[in-house]
């Protein structure tokens, strides 16, 4: 028996371990994405794009947190249509990944767009859609139980909700979930009309349907309603389109849990990496699992009491003020009533909470709470919308709070105010807050906002991830002292304006870190720190100034070498960095590379960098090491074997950036071979070889040329000059070498090809004897008798009068371009005035027979029928009568035809074919004749040039308008024109000195000292003083045998000392290094020579 016995137990176990296994159910998770529609607003205002970061993190986790369905609740888009590319490209990310759909929100435009059936064909989870192709339906089996989800439009059809009933009819038995948009009651409680017609027609009759899902208001919010014959459905609103950067990423998913029982809630941004944990945001559900229905129990996990102020006082435990009964420490407190707002916590003090919420409405506003301090577990939640634009209309609370774990406050669409002090381990975190200038928030807009006026002393970290967290007492100038970190959010708000001084000064040991907005000043103290960013890279917006001091911190990581990649700190005030640490260090292992340059700190345009930092981590020099500008960081910066230098005038010259360059050595070239911008022959030549050149070791470098063509000088500082002539056309190669101050040296190519003048026919009118001679190319045919006039300057002579039936041909020298045999690709300009314009005037005729091919209408503008106008409009904006323009008309034939009328772009037009009639010029071309077709009036002309190639806008903008003046005839007006006169010495420094810019007057001597105002310029000494000149002095050396020279530099010039025995033009030779000008003055010590000799100060041009 005993045998028998074991043998029996032994065949039980066998039996039992399989039955185990597969009763056990692994929880699964249903995602809720809630209205989409400002993500596309938020990223143009330059927030990321919030959902695709959504659906990537959907893709990337479906496996690890086991996600079987998405639903969208609707608005996916915005009323454009042209936004269902952005949205289709966003979902294409779980296309295969997970079943999905999508519901259509009354700012889907009443079309499918991107998401009708089409879509989803061949997909076996997809289940069809109705004849409109607006309601769609899914399956998703999980844990063994067949899911049904219909997504219903919102306000649907009878038919839709007819097509729905057959979707359940059809499939019995299996659990159903809704999805629509406009469901539950805007900012109240229950359902709207829309949600009572689907409830009468899907949902009470259906026993299988036990959940739905809706957006279309943002207050997100879940409700239990019961069925008539008791039948418990979970109703939830999902919606976060109005916080800002168009809803922070959050969405929330269902886990179903068959093994508990629970259906439990979270809300999450992957874009944040945190939760909401109110009580609107996580929530668990109690259920029963079973094959064909899921039987809802009710809402488990908490309990609350609910005040109506019934009661004779404002006691918190009076009984009468509550629904019920008073509550009981633990309990979430619920306030919801419209009287006895003004309330007092009479519970003994310290008394525990689980959260106070105020529900969906307009009521909030007025309550006050007071008396003994109370202790937090859970969170504050303000569930109300449509709050107004006043500050601190939202409830008050002025009583103290001890805040347990991590604590969040959702305000709602209503500012909060609390006036008691928050003390205990927990944190702050502050969520929600409206913004309708979605990623231009300033914390003013009042809905949402929190407002702290009290020294609070709570440890944990401070949080702002939505809306505004304002600081306010004048008399102090830190409300958060004792809190451990303060984090603010992508384009949340830290508004410190209300402190002493408008100031924030951190505590010791306090790190101000994120992506968001400082309103007002920061001062950071010795042993505080800011870190712009936070688990990645990110910048720091500082609306203010910031204030620095010896032993705080700036704490920046690289992670890419684009703004965003890399902590930035953006400061729109002074900057004051007073000797603070520099921490340095890689993210994510990202290696830098030669020529990134990184901004640290973006200054605004005004106020200059004061101050430097010192050496902490990442540099090679001991800490606390002064960086001065140009110093070198570290020469094994990150790890990567390169250097990095700093620079306190970067960017817009008031920004603090950080370079990467050569391993220490001698210079390296960035590229080779170097290739710069065409010169134009006979036209001076200027371009630069600043910056092409690194050196590891931050010494400054040198420039030189080592063999080239005579035509090009390269100067110290890197900047090129000369003027090449037609000998020297094509593709020139210099050989250029960059030298540091060691000597140590690098050469590269240097390649500039020189072009013919685009300028091939200029003409004045400035010859009254012969108005067609040509400044440029062949004289102008006249035909007709055509007077001199005045010219815009109003002066006898300078511009002809053209009459009816009069013309200008001219000689066309361009010949065949733009891969055709007539000239398809040039420009014309003609500086003229219409007396009286007439409905259509003759411009030009491109192939020489006088039948125009180019108009001015009355009421169309500049153009032709065959191929349309610009400046359509009657009469025209931009031709005005017996008023003087230039107009410029650029043509690529076989691409564009633009048309500027003084300097602006009136409009484009495609052009046809090549070497097609209409805008190809022949061998020549006629002005202002229509060939006796009565297209013709009286036209002056002023001037008339015409260029070999189609001129871009930047082109374009440099002719300037018709009074542009262009001194030096180099085709660059003057207002753009470094050098109007073109006798090498800039406008600026003739200014400056009270030369002439417009003439050249380099050879003169304006102060009669002996130096010519060109040597002035050189020496950068003032031409219009006699005390101010070029001179060397040769002072006793420190030893016998050595004197020394002594010299006034400027700080923009490059200098050097040559020495001859003889002074022969060739016999001079370099005896120091060539050096950048300090702005004082050179003291340079040489031996004494055996024998006779000359020394000379050399000046070189930057």
């Amino acid at each position: 028996m005993k045998r028998c016995a074991r043998i029996l137990s032994l065949t039980w176990l066998l039996f039992s371990v399989p039955i185990q296994v597969a009763l056990a159910e692994t929880p699964f998770k249903f995602v809720i994405f809630g209205d989409t529609q400002n993500y596309t607003r938020a990223s143009q205002a330059g927030a990321p794009d919030l959902f695709t970061i959504q659906t990537k993190w959907v893709k990337n986790n479906a496996v690890s947190e086991n996600i079987v369905f998405l639903t969208h609740v609707g608005d996916v888009i915005l009323n454009s249509s042209s936004l269902w590319p952005q949205a289709s490209q966003a979902m294409n990310e779980i296309d295969g990944v997970v079943p999905y759909g999508v519901t259509f929100g009354n700012h889907d435009g009443g079309s499918p767009g991107a998401f009708g059936s089409s879509r989803y064909q061949g997909k076996a989870w997809y289940l069809g859609a109705s004849s409109n192709d607006l309601a769609h339906a899914q399956k998703f089996t999980a844990e063994g139980t067949t899911y049904i989800h219909i997504n219903l439009p919102h306000s649907p059809k009878a038919t839709e909700l007819t097509w729905a009933q057959g979707i359940i009819d059809a499939h019995p038995d299996k659990p159903t979930i809704i999805t629509t948009h406009g469901y539950m009651a805007d900012n109240g409680v229950g359902r709207d009309a829309n949600g009572n017609t689907i409830w009468n027609t899907l949902i009470e009759p259906n026993e299988e349907v036990f959940m739905v899902f809706c957006g279309h208001d943002w207050v997100s919010r879940h409700e239990i309603a019961t069925t008539t014959s008791g039948r418990k459905v979970l109703q939830v609103m999902v919606n976060y389109q109005e916080i800002i950067n168009g809803g922070q990423g959050w969405f929330q998913w269902a886990e179903f849990d068959p093994d508990q029982g629970e259906i439990r809630f979270k809300t999450y941004s992957p874009f944040l990496d945190l939760y909401r944990t109110d009580v609107s945001s996580q929530f668990t559900i109690s259920a029963t699992f079973g094959t064909g229905t899921i039987v809802l129990n009710g809402e488990t996990g908490y309990s609350k009491a609910s005040w109506n102020g019934g009661g004779g006082d404002a006691n918190w435990q009076t009984i009468a003020n509550w629904e019920g009964q008073a509550p009981v420490a633990g309990e979430v407190l619920e306030f919801k009533g419209t009287t006895q707002k003004v309330s007092v916590n009479d519970f003994p003090a310290g008394t525990s909470f689980g959260g106070i919420v105020f529900p969906p409405g307009k009521f909030s506003a007025g309550y006050q709470f007071s008396g003994n301090a109370i202790t937090l577990t859970g969170d504050i939640v303000n569930m109300g919308g449509y709050g107004p634009d006043i500050p601190q209309t939202g409830p008050t609370v002025n009583l103290p709070i001890t805040l347990v774990g991590e604590r969040q406050v959702n305000t709602g669409d209503w500012d909060m105010t609390i006036n008691g002090v928050l003390s205990g381990s927990g944190s702050l975190t502050k969520t929600h807050g409206r913004d309708y200038i979605h990623g231009a928030y300033d914390g003013g807009v009042h809905l949402g906002d929190l407002y702290l006026t009290a020294l609070n002393t709570y440890t944990g970290a401070t949080r702002v991830t939505g809306g505004a967290l304002l600081l306010v007492d004048a008399s102090k100038s830190n409300l958060i002292p004792d809190s451990s970190g303060i984090h603010i959010y992508h384009n949340a708000v830290l508004h410190v304006k209300g402190l002493k001084d408008e100031t924030l000064k951190l505590a010791a040991g306090q790190t101000l870190r994120g992506s968001g907005k400082v309103m007002g000043n920061t001062h950071v103290p010795s042993g505080a720190s800011i870190a712009p960013g936070h688990a990645a890279p990110g910048t720091l917006f500082q609306l203010g100034d910031v204030t620095m001091e010896s032993g705080s911190a700036l704490n920046i990581r690289f992670g890419g070498s684009e703004v965003g990649d890399y902590d930035q700190l953006n400061v729109a005030g002074a900057l004051t960095l007073g000797g603070a640490t520099l921490n340095l260090s890689s993210h994510a292992a990202y290696t830098v590379s030669v020529g990134d340059t990184y901004m640290l700190i973006e200054n605004d345009e005004v106020d200059a960098v004061t101050q430097q930092v010192v050496s902490g981590l990442g540099s090679h020099l001991a800490a606390g090491t002064t960086l001065p500008e140009g110093a070198i960081v570290s020469n094994d910066f990150l790890g990567s074997g390169l250097s990095a230098q700093i620079s306190y005038v970067g960017g817009s010259g008031n920004d603090l950036v950080l370079k990467i360059l050569p391993a220490p050595g001698p210079p390296e070239f960035t590229a080779n071979p170097l290739v710069r911008a065409d010169a134009v022959v006979e036209v001076p030549y200027h371009g630069t070889l600043a910056e092409s050149a690194l050196d590891g070791d931050g010494d400054p470098i040198v420039y030189s040329k080592v063999a080239g063509p005579e035509w090009l000088n390269v100067n110290p500082g890197g900047s090129i000059s000369g003027t090449p002539t037609a000998s020297d056309m094509g593709v020139n190669e210099f050989t250029v070498k960059a030298r540091d101050s060691h000597g140590n040296s690098g050469t590269a190519t240097l390649k500039v090809s020189v072009v013919p003048s685009k300028l091939v026919g200029v003409w004045e009118f400035e010859n009254r004897e012969a108005l067609g001679t040509a400044t440029v190319g062949s004289d102008l045919l006249l035909t007709g008798s055509i007077a001199a006039i005045g010219g815009p300057g109003g002066a006898d002579g300078g511009a002809a009068a053209v009459g009816v039936g009069e013309f200008l041909t001219v000689l066309n020298p361009i010949g065949g371009n733009g891969t055709g045999n007539r000239t398809n690709e040039y420009t014309l300009l003609l500086d003229i005035k219409i007396p009286s314009l007439s409905p259509w005037i003759a411009l030009f005729d491109t192939s020489g027979g006088g039948d125009a091919d180019y108009f001015y209408s009355s009421s169309r503008g500049l153009g032709v029928s065959s191929e349309g106008y610009v400046d359509d409009h009657d009469p025209p904006n931009s031709i005005l009568a017996d008023t003087w323009h230039r107009m410029v008309i650029s043509v690529d034939q076989g691409g564009r035809r633009s048309t500027y009328v003084d300097g602006v772009l009136v409009g484009n037009h495609n052009v046809g074919i090549v070497d097609a009639d209409r805008w190809s010029l022949a061998s020549s071309f006629t002005l202002f004749s229509d060939n006796g077709g009565g297209e013709e009036a009286v036209i002056h002309v002023s001037g008339v040039r015409l260029f070999n190639q189609a001129l871009n806008a930047d082109e374009v903008a440099g002719l300037g308008d018709i009074n542009a003046a262009d001194t030096d005839g180099d085709c660059m007006i003057d207002t753009i024109d470094t050098d109007d006169d073109n006798d090498g010495m800039e406008d600026s420094w003739e200014n400056a000195h009270s030369l002439n810019r417009l003439a050249d007057d380099r050879e003169l001597d304006a102060d009669g000292d002996g130096f010519s105002n060109w040597q002035e310029y050189v020496a950068a000494t003032d031409p219009q003083s006699i005390s101010s000149i070029p001179y060397v002095e040769v002072l006793p050396g420190l030893e016998v045998s050595e004197f020394r020279l002594q010299f006034p530099t400027s700080s923009s010039r490059y200098y050097a000392i040559e020495h001859s025995e003889t002074m022969l033009a060739d016999s001079w030779n370099l005896v120091s290094r060539i050096f950048l000008g300090s702005g004082a003055k050179e003291l340079i010590p040489f031996s004494v020579p055996s024998a006779r000799g000359f020394y000379r100060v050399v000046i070189f041009l930057p």
